[in-house]
């Protein structure tokens, strides 16, 4: 069961209460279950054994009696419901303490302000900015989102909430890229030599535009990119265009070798077409061509990232993102549309196995009180002298101390018929102790 309107620690809290008033009114109920069964057992046979009313025992003191009795108090059906309810107690707790955890879950949390596509146009620049709050906002939205087990895309609108988790209803699609074979060139091989092989292979659309570190006559890092844009009009009717790039994946600007691995990328985002199809290509990667060159590696001297399609893809959503959005972060949705967005919140988690305890718990509850009626009205059909000298049935310590001193009263008592029952609240007044000099413990009433 997933609760999301209680947190975790108030719902062990709730749990644990619950066991603990209902498992100790099983236990009441229990005790007197088993009391009431002796009281009919005396009716029926004139007797019981001593041990089976020795009232209800919990904890340790389940083992002690045993040993000091040599019997099982309560009798094997009275001695097996303590044990078990001993053990349900504790078990309820600790199943509770340690399985009711908090966890989180997909919901729907509200927008406010952001940054929100118009996928209809008019967009205010010509190509998207690389260096505002947009960019970051847009770009960290994509990781929030994988941190939280979701999907890269390119979002309907995005904000600065790390918990964002964006639905099918959030996404307009995305930039798929994959890799080919890597090509290695030997050190003699420039930039420009190198990018014209991997244009004649049809790796790189013509006019690359790239990005490099320079170590005095050596070039590491390097990356370059290029759209199908540049064969068309930068507005073509579709709006769509592809990426093939080219990286740079050795660490050393001293190797004698250049390996690079290639990229091609498309958009599968139908919604955004209108998007793309407006926005120069051409100013767009040169502007962005740094941050692609910074998204490949690790750091300074360091090899490629273990996954640059995905890097890429990444980079490429931003990119659309922020020119959709007008490179804007202060935008609310349009009144009649949807004002919220996937999030990931936490709910806690009730296991079945707490929730079946629960209900075993309530169900002995239940059937204890049922079967409490029906020895009530079993005892209620006996005579009534019967039924008040069965009253005096022993039910515990307390029980045991009642009959001692009621036993000792009628013995010093010529008649003992006519003297009052010693009731439970008088048991503060009596002693224990030695009585009139004698050399043995004696319960007894001070003078």
């Amino acid at each position: 069961m997933i609760l999301t309107d209680i947190s975790s620690g108030n719902t062990r809290l709730v749990l644990r209460a619950y066991f603990l008033i209902v498992i100790s009114l099983v236990a009441w109920l229990a005790g007197g279950v088993l009391q009431s069964r002796s009281q009919l057992k005396i009716i029926k046979h004139g007797s019981v054994r001593a041990h089976t009313v020795m009232g209800w025992q919990q904890g340790f003191d389940l083992l002690k009696m045993v040993y000091q009795l040599r019997q099982l108090p309560g009798g094997t059906l009275g001695y097996s419901a303590m044990v078990i309810l001993f053990a349900l107690s504790k078990i309820t707790d600790l199943l509770t303490a340690n399985l009711v955890t908090q966890v989180p879950i997909k919901s729907r949390c509200p927008f406010g302000e952001g940054m929100v596509l118009n996928t209809t146009g008019p967009y205010l620049l010509t190509a998207p900015p690389s260096n505002g709050m947009p960019y970051i906002v847009a770009h960290n939205s994509q990781y929030f989102s994988l941190n939280n087990t979701c999907a890269v895309g390119i979002y309907a609108k995005v904000n600065q909430d790390v918990t964002f988790c964006p639905d099918t209803q959030d996404i307009l699609g995305t930039w798929v890229c994959s890799t080919d074979a890597t090509r290695t060139y030997s050190a003699a091989y420039n930039m420009a030599e190198l990018s014209a092989d991997l244009i004649e292979q049809d790796l790189l659309y013509p006019d690359p535009t790239g990005e490099y570190s320079a170590f005095g006559e050596y070039y590491n890092h390097f990356v370059t990119w290029s759209s199908s844009a540049s064969l068309d009009t930068e507005s073509s009717s579709t709006g769509t265009w592809d990426v093939r790039a080219a990286i740079q994946t050795n660490a050393s600007p001293y190797d004698d070798n250049v390996t690079m691995l290639p990229l091609s990328c498309s958009m599968n985002a139908v919604p955004a077409e209108k998007i793309t199809g407006v926005m120069n290509t051409t100013i767009a990667l040169e502007n962005w061509k740094t941050l692609f060159q910074g998204l490949m590696y690790y750091g300074t001297g360091t090899p490629s990232v273990s996954d640059p399609e995905l890097g890429l893809a990444i980079l490429l959503n931003t990119m659309t993102m922020v020119y959709g959005g007008n490179n804007m972060l202060l935008s609310v949705p349009a009144q009649d549309a949807d004002q919220t967005q996937g999030c990931i919140v936490f709910a806690t988690n009730v296991p079945t196995v707490i929730e079946a305890l629960v209900l075993l718990v309530a169900g002995l509850f239940i059937g204890l009180m049922v079967l409490s009626i029906v020895y009530a009205c079993k005892l209620g059909f006996t005579r009534r002298g019967g039924r008040e000298a069965l009253k005096t049935l022993p039910d515990g310590v307390i029980g045991w101390a009642v009959k001692a001193a009621q036993e000792h009263r009628d013995n010093g008592d010529p008649d003992p018929g006519q003297h009052a029952r010693v009731r439970r609240r008088e048991m503060k007044n009596w002693l224990i102790g030695y009585e009139g000099g004698e050399s043995r413990l004696r319960l007894f009433q001070p003078c």
